[in-house]
């Protein structure tokens, strides 16, 4: 999982810098996807990632990515 973790994100560094844009979504039943997608017994399914050129008008939804945490809600020094 973590190396399909690194090269994802490399594919995404590398989309972006061609001017195509990504989108890391795990928010789906895995066991589902890889019935659906008939995925042999070894193999499991991490993410999927929609691909395609960003509209010239697209932004984030505003919900998702104007709103943050306090950082000690997230983040805890040792």
């Amino acid at each position: 999982m973590q190396d399909v973790s690194i090269v994802a994100t490399h594919v995404m560094l590398e989309a972006w810098e061609l001017g195509i844009g990504t989108c890391w979504v795990n928010y789906f039943a895995n066991s589902k996807l890889e019935r659906a997608l008939g995925f042999p017994e070894n193999e499991r399914a991490v993410l999927l990632m929609p691909i395609g050129y960003p509209a010239a008008d697209a932004e984030p939804l505003a919900r998702m990515h104007y709103v943050y945490k306090e950082i000690n809600k997230t983040v805890r020094f040792i």
